[in-house]
């Protein structure tokens, strides 16, 4: 008989890559040395999706629009986004939001609306920085390394992407928390006040440095869930360090090149 998949990878490349870049390499970037450790030791601390509307967890990390599945920012002054509040014939109420491209009369400014259903609460998520490559063009997509600061210095880079994804499959296989878990490109969506959202899809305004890629899993649970493959990642990854890394990643005779850090306990 053979086992469930619960694992689905989603493949699409999000616009902003398409046409230049055809592969890609994963990153993660930690504050301190210790969780690099942890990570490297084979394990995920997947954070509750609604948790990342925290403001505490600082500049990137926190966005308000997390775990929704519709919202009403006020980011781009190009349209104006109306939210009312109504009453349907049978007595149901809903939210109804039109984005104007000219200010309509007596509008209310900066108008704020987040829909959180409450499967984002049983939803836990893991984010990687997604690092663009055309190996026949010898290309490598820029890093925003400023931007990238906030999630700190210590990084990992993924040698063996498959091997990673098959040993996360695995290990979200073996959890009986885990009823479904996807991995995949999160789409950012550009000029919008008033947007749909998925798991997979983020406003551009403040996050579409990050190219980020993530897992995202569906429990039965309303806590943090550590996924543990029980296999260390360092035979499939390598430590370094943001600066160094970005200072020196290069393709070049259809090699990549870079500087490792070497100070990193192996």
């Amino acid at each position: 008989m053979e086992s469930e998949v619960k694992m689905v990878y989603d493949p699409s490349l999000p616009a902003y890559a398409k046409g230049t870049f055809n592969s890609f390499l994963l990153l993660k970037f930690f504050s301190a040395e210790i969780y690099r450790d942890y990570f490297l030791s084979g394990k995920l601390y997947m954070r509750q999706h609604s948790a990342f509307v925290n403001e505490e967890l600082g500049e990137g990390r926190s966005d308000c629009a997390e775990g929704a599945d519709f919202a009403v920012t006020p980011f781009y002054a190009n349209t104006f986004p109306d939210v009312k509040l109504c009453v349907a014939d049978d007595g149901e109420v809903y939210v109804e939001a039109t984005e104007y491209t000219e200010k309509p009369a007596n509008y209310r400014e900066k108008q704020l609306f987040i829909s959180r259903p409450m499967q984002s609460q049983r939803r836990n998520i893991f984010s990687m920085y997604t690092l663009w490559c055309n190996k026949e063009k010898e290309l490598t997509a820029k890093i925003d390394v400023e931007n990238m600061k906030n999630f700190g210095e210590f990084g990992v880079l993924v040698l063996d992407t498959n091997a990673f994804f098959n040993r996360i499959a695995m290990a979200a296989n073996a959890d009986m928390s885990i009823s479904r878990m996807s991995c995949g490109f999160v789409h950012y969506i550009e000029g919008r006040n008033v947007m749909r959202l998925t798991p997979f899809t983020k406003p551009a305004s403040g996050f579409s440095y990050q190219n980020e890629f993530r897992f995202c899993a569906e429990t039965d649970n309303e806590d943090l869930l550590e996924l543990d493959t029980h296999k260390s990642f360092r035979d499939i990854a390598i430590p370094i360090q943001l600066q160094e890394f970005a200072d020196t990643v290069i393709f070049k005779n259809g090699k990549l090149y870079f500087k490792a850090d070497t100070s990193a306990g192996r």
